[in-house]
């Protein structure tokens, strides 16, 4: 079992030098510089990892098999020869084409290569698929590259030649904000479970969270509302674009009766969620 590097070491390495002046100027204050293009995206890892002095903890839902791809597989095989720690978790739901580059990196002393909830039929995956669909259902999307515990790279871009373009085909454009307005909005996406559960959940995230800066309290109650506006403003958005050709057909189930109706008792069982008391957190969190 390893663990992140402590921020001791972290300060010492050469990224951590670079930063320290800045931090100093903002003391409390996280950074934030928005990457914009796939471009962009694609050069700040590749630079990040060539920087990395001591761990490489990396996170992904979709690493696929194309250029850009194995040109980062070789920065991280690169980075491990240096002597970096590399830690590589991916979604197992995409890996297909990748299994024998991974068990690859993974014999390095220093790459340590985990797959979240891996398919147990590696050449059969639709088996699993069918047969145990709940488990296989249950997939990570986090996406993260963070180097010597000191910058790291988040947002909802993965890794390939459609994300970083890099691909003749197509482009997938994903926005990688900064964090406006109230922090539980993006915080209450992370909870699921019964009220205990939720509570307990959040408070783990708080515990993290307050160590950069402080939550406000008063937004707990904040979560039913945004949960009610998010389910409305998705509705909505299906409406407004209806008249476009490609809506009906893959949202077939939008215009069923069935789906109205199970959207009519959701909102019923949210208006009791908005009138209940916002959840309780354990402890001081």
């Amino acid at each position: 079992m390893s663990s992140a590097l402590d921020q001791s070491a972290a300060k010492a390495t050469r990224l951590g030098r670079a930063i320290a002046p800045v931090a100093a100027e903002h003391a409390g204050k996280s950074g934030i510089h928005m990457l914009r293009g796939g471009k962009n995206m694609f050069a700040a890892l590749t630079l990040l990892a060539r920087a990395a002095e001591r761990t490489l903890d990396v996170q992904y839902y979709i690493w696929n098999d194309d250029m850009t791809g194995v040109l980062l597989l070789e920065e991280l095989h690169a980075a491990a020869k240096r002597g970096v720690r590399v830690r590589f978790l991916l979604d197992d739901f995409n890996t297909f084409w990748l299994d024998r580059r991974l068990a690859a990196i993974n014999t390095h002393p220093n790459i340590e290569v985990r797959l979240f909830n891996p398919f147990v039929w590696r050449k059969l995956r639709l088996y699993d698929v069918v047969n145990n669909f709940p488990r296989v259902n249950r997939r990570m999307h986090n996406k993260s590259f963070t180097v010597d515990n000191q910058a790291t790279i988040i947002g909802g871009s993965n890794v390939g030649d459609n994300y970083f373009g890099a691909s003749d085909d197509m482009l997938f454009v994903d926005l990688d904000d900064c964090r406006s307005g109230p922090a539980i909005q993006d915080m209450w996406l992370l909870l699921n479970g019964e009220d205990s559960e939720r509570g307990a959940q959040l408070g783990e995230i708080l515990e993290g969270y307050e160590m950069f800066r402080p939550f406000e309290r008063r937004e707990r109650h904040l979560i039913e509302p945004l949960r009610c506006y998010r389910q409305v403003s998705h509705c909505a958005w299906l409406a407004k674009r209806w008249d476009d050709p490609a809506f009906p057909r893959f949202f077939p189930w939008f215009g069923q009766p069935r789906f109205w109706s199970d959207q009519i008792l959701s909102l019923r069982e949210q208006l009791s969620a908005l009138q209940a008391p916002a959840i309780s957190l354990p402890g001081q969190y």
